[in-house]
């Protein structure tokens, strides 16, 4: 049974013609980064360009969240069981779905890569003219490392996105670009918008970016801190400890929970007969400020001077209750209300646990998939955790604290995000189709079967009519 609007269909942007000059455009790009690669290594490379400072790692991360979305609408599309259009159609009826979102963000993806390799390009040789040398490019026994560091390359790279995403011409899927420019600003001016699925979605997505709205207030402290949008890289060091540990970061951070927990309280209003279940599921996202607000003041506590060493881990210990208190909370959510996998939509020690009966996977994949989101859930704060108040090695104060561990711990948490969709897109369509089920016996070919169809349905509509637990 469908349960949206029709596909509109796609806006011209994808001819051959357009098609070819991005190929050949990426494949130039492809044996830059290959050259570059040779000359500074893979690694070198990579934390240069992605994950090497807090002006680099935002935007890749932003880009990577956004390709879990559209495998998942790739892989559930194949399936031909869900309608993702359907499910999308708050954003004014325009596909959000692949393949469209496929093609944008690739044309994204391969603007960001340009764009970071110029600003790391102007970098070399400007270094090598510093020097005195020839204008070259560099080699393998003579490259230094830049002296020079350009935290606006974050700037530029998200003015070039930006442009590309509301650019007032007819390319690239202006209708489908438009439309979740328009589902952004709504999530951005919550509780003032509507509250639909995929605001909230939207929104979901946002906090597993935490950490980038924190790297993004950084870079911009460095910069207005600084002499400009280049400067030395020990200046750079000494401005970035600095940025990182002031006031306004955690603020910053909690950015995306502020606005996920508006939604809540716009719901709370909106719907006075399951007001509870918002204000619980806006309690969980609270619960998020004192794990970001405690990491600043133990950091202040360890490195401030004005504190013993008896408050510092008397605030640590506070931090980790409060690291639990988030991560089981949250954990407990996903699998009760997000993803509605018992029968009962219930509290803990008052349910019988017993799995929902319609699922579309076997039991075994919401086994495994349910413990990676509990450890990842976790581990997502070993960013904001100084090991050397509890006495670690140096080697472990060392492995936990380079930039290469930060931007891999947030690529998990990008992943869990990803994982995360799967059963939330599975629950959401349960959900509609089990409601319009009670109004409507849909014939027999209207509804695919999912694992479970001949089980009673009485139990699934008896989780469906609570709100949804998102």
């Amino acid at each position: 049974m469908p349960i949206g609007e029709a596909k509109i269909p796609d806006d011209g942007s994808g001819n051959d013609s357009c098609s070819t000059m991005a190929w050949l455009f990426c494949a130039v790009l492809a044996l830059v980064y290959l050259e570059q690669a040779a000359v500074f290594g893979l690694r070198g490379l990579g934390s240069e360009l992605m994950w090497g400072a807090p002006w680099t790692r935002p935007i890749p991360l932003l880009l990577l969240l956004c390709g879990g979305w559209v495998a998942n609408c790739a892989i559930v599309e194949k399936g031909k069981v869900i309608d993702m259009d359907a499910l999308t159609k708050s954003a004014g009826g325009c596909s959000l779905s692949s393949p469209r979102l496929q093609h944008m963000l690739g044309v994204f993806s391969a603007a960001y890569l340009a764009t970071a390799m110029m600003v790391h390009l102007g970098a070399v040789w400007s270094s090598r003219g510093a020097d005195g040398l020839t204008m070259m490019p560099l080699t393998m026994d003579d490259h230094p490392r830049h002296e020079m560091v350009h935290p606006g390359v974050i700037l530029l790279t998200a003015a070039v996105l930006s442009f590309l995403w509301l650019a007032p011409v007819n390319f690239l899927h202006r209708s489908s670009r438009y439309a979740l420019a328009k589902v952004v600003m709504a999530c951005a001016i919550a509780p003032l918008a509507p509250v639909t699925f995929f605001h909230i979605v939207v929104a979901d997505y946002s906090t597993s970016l935490a950490k980038s709205f924190g790297d993004a207030f950084v870079s911009g402290c460095v910069i207005v801190s600084g002499p400009g949008i280049a400067m030395t890289e020990n200046a750079a060091v000494m401005l970035e400890t600095q940025c990182i540990h002031h006031g306004l970061a955690p603020l910053a951070m909690s950015l995306p929970f502020v606005c996920r927990m508006m939604q809540c309280f716009r719901r709370a209003v909106c719907e006075p007969d399951t007001r509870g279940e918002h204000l619980a599921n806006a309690l969980k996202y609270a619960t998020a400020f004192p794990v970001l607000l405690l990491s600043v003041a133990k950091w202040h506590a360890i490195y401030g001077g004005n504190h013993s060493e008896e408050e510092a881990r008397l605030l640590t210990g506070l931090w980790i209750a409060a690291v639990l208190l988030n991560s089981l909370y949250s954990f407990w959510w996903d699998i009760i209300k997000d993803w509605g996998l018992m029968q009962d939509h219930c509290w803990p020690f008052t349910c019988n646990w017993k799995m929902r009966a319609r699922r579309q996977y076997p039991n075994m994949v919401y086994v495994i998939l349910a413990l990676i989101n509990l450890v990842l859930r976790v581990t997502w704060s070993l960013k904001l955790l100084d090991v050397r108040v509890l006495g670690a090695h140096l080697t472990m104060q060392e492995i936990l604290g380079s930039e290469d561990t930060i931007f891999m711990l947030s690529l998990l948490e990008v992943y869990r995000r990803a994982q995360w969709t799967v059963f939330r897109v599975e629950w959401e369509y349960i959900r509609v189709s089990a409601l319009q089920e009670a109004v409507v016996e849909p014939k027999d070919d209207e509804l695919e079967p999912l694992v479970g169809e001949d089980a009673d349905k009485d139990d699934v509509l008896a989780a469906v009519e609570e709100p949804n637990g998102v």
